[in-house]
């Protein structure tokens, strides 16, 4: 009732975005905070690892978690991200056949990889990463599945209009991290730090879908159909989703890939000067990422009902209010550095804020360009975003390998990863430009 209501004050106030009459406002602010919530847990994580095992540590504690959203990653793109774009509009029972094969899907797909991962390190002992790091990576496998099972709830909770209750759950994870941490702190040794997080993570993602009731409810209220129907709805996933997940890992190498590059080239500390930076500007990122969670599926309904000019609008009001947030809080960073108050805190600052200018000037460009993919996200161009990502990592991963290590320039390789997402915005200007000749 609520939404027909939004559509009929669309209908007859034409000049109005279309966020004002057919997107709810609330649940997207529900929707970022949740998003701020978890950053800020991980962000204490972070903290927690530098002060109990140093940056060296961190640094490799972020190597791996970088590993951990490439399989994030893979699963949000085949999976999660479709499923939003599917059922945005879909009644309520398909809806939860929808969910319940997704389920089934992720199920089977977690499995396998675990298994593969198993595989791999049995074959492979003497590998650096395997040899040294066995039992971060076993954590951080098991961290990842149940990572995956937690954010499908999340997603689907969106698309329910739920993000009230999606906080709550996340609220649980957060309370159950906290514990988790103050035990850590009390009886981990330094050299035991990272694996001791992952699992403090997987405790405390386990004990929220277990609280996550509403999941449940939709699962036993839905219907099981068959295994056929399972592959007939991976197959319309894989459709569209094998170009954005190729896509995907193609970005993923072209943003994610500067923390194994900088470890590759410099060693775990100039990995954790990185990580570092890059904690430090995180909040950016999170809001960036609580609006794109949020308002995915409202945005794929205004598409729907009203087309590719309303859909321009409502992404360019998100785009502006994310750039106004991100600004405040740089002013923010930028007293609390021109006041000391960075130096005092931060672990050798004076090394971290070459790094720190960097990400700042990647994030702001990243995001801009984030939400000119928005639109093909939504209209489902997933093809051509694949060709624009493809074309970006040819300029940074040439750019990043000739600079840092025929030149042996840090600084100036991660310069290039700024390269790349500039030759994507000018690829989707002159996209949009043609569309809408």
């Amino acid at each position: 009732v609520g939404h027909d209501c939004f559509l009929s004050r669309y209908r007859s106030q034409r000049s109005l975005l279309p966020l004002m009459s057919m997107i709810r406002i609330r649940p997207q602010y529900i929707g970022v905070a949740e998003q701020i919530l978890l950053s800020a847990s991980n962000m204490v994580v972070s903290v927690v690892v530098v002060k109990i095992a140093g940056l060296e540590w961190f640094g490799i504690y972020s190597f791996i978690f970088a590993l951990t959203t490439l399989a994030s990653a893979f699963l949000s793109t085949l999976l999660h991200r479709q499923m939003i774009l599917i059922i945005a509009s879909s009644t309520t029972e398909n809806r939860r056949r929808v969910f319940i094969a997704t389920l089934a899907i992720q199920a089977v797909v977690i499995v396998g990889l675990g298994g593969v991962l198993a595989v791999f390190v049995s074959l492979y002992p003497d590998l650096w990463l395997v040899s040294n790091f066995t039992y971060e990576i076993i954590a951080a496998a098991i961290f990842i599945g149940l990572y995956n099972f937690y954010d499908l709830c999340r997603q689907y909770l969106y698309v329910l209009d739920g993000q009230a209750y999606s906080l709550r759950c996340t609220t649980v994870y957060v309370i159950a991290l906290v514990i988790g941490v103050f035990w850590v702190v009390e009886n981990i040794q330094p050299i035991e730090a990272v694996a001791g997080m992952y699992g403090v993570f997987s405790f405390a993602l386990l004990i929220s879908l277990l609280s996550n009731r509403r999941c449940y409810q939709e699962c036993f209220q839905g219907e099981w159909i068959s295994w056929k129907y399972v592959q007939e709805i991976l197959k319309s996933y894989f459709e569209q989703g094998r170009f954005r997940l190729v896509g995907m890992m193609v970005t993923w190498a072209q943003n994610q890939s500067m923390n194994p590059v900088l470890m590759w080239l410099g060693g775990p500390l100039i990995a954790g000067y990185f990580s570092m930076a890059r904690l430090m500007v995180m909040p950016m990122a999170v809001v960036n990422h609580g609006l794109t969670n949020s308002t995915t599926p409202q945005l794929r309904r205004v598409y729907e009902a009203r087309g590719a000019d309303d859909l321009h609008q409502g992404i360019a009001y998100y785009s502006r209010l994310n750039m106004l947030l991100s600004t405040a809080y740089l002013l923010l960073l930028f007293i609390a550095h021109t006041t000391g108050i960075l130096n005092s805190f931060v672990p050798e600052y004076a090394a971290v804020k070459w790094y720190l200018m960097i990400w700042i000037v990647t994030l702001l460009v990243t995001m801009y360009r984030h939400w000119l993919t928005q639109f093909f996200v939504v209209s489902m161009q997933f093809r051509f975003l694949m060709n624009v990502s493809i074309a970006a990592l040819a300029v940074s991963m040439t750019g990043m390998i000739s600079a840092g290590y025929y030149l042996e320039n840090v600084y100036l390789a991660l310069v290039f990863v700024v390269v790349g997402e500039v030759l994507s915005i000018v690829l989707f200007k002159i996209q949009l430009s043609s569309d809408t000749k």
